[in-house]
């Protein structure tokens, strides 16, 4: 499970849900707050789009994300 808080993301194990377990440290993804997730289960990444105008590519273990677009710009790369 991914929770999202202002710009942070943070995965969680819920394979026990009496015993959820946290995944990492909270990564930043964004300069203001997520407004989106997306989930791809083929590529494993997740994408998200935020106040900011930005469009990000996650992989799905975490590292780092990369920007795909900006709302504000008119700007992006195809996915």
């Amino acid at each position: 499970m991914v929770v999202t808080a202002h710009e942070l993301l943070q995965s969680w194990d819920i394979t026990d849900p009496a015993n959820p377990g946290q995944l990492g440290e909270p990564v930043a993804a964004h300069t203001l707050s997520i407004t989106s997730v997306g989930f791809s289960a083929v590529a494993h990444a997740m994408v998200t789009a935020s106040e900011d105008g930005t469009v990000q590519l996650t992989k799905r273990n975490f590292s780092p994300a990369r920007s795909v677009g900006s709302s504000r710009s008119g700007t992006g790369q195809g996915l």
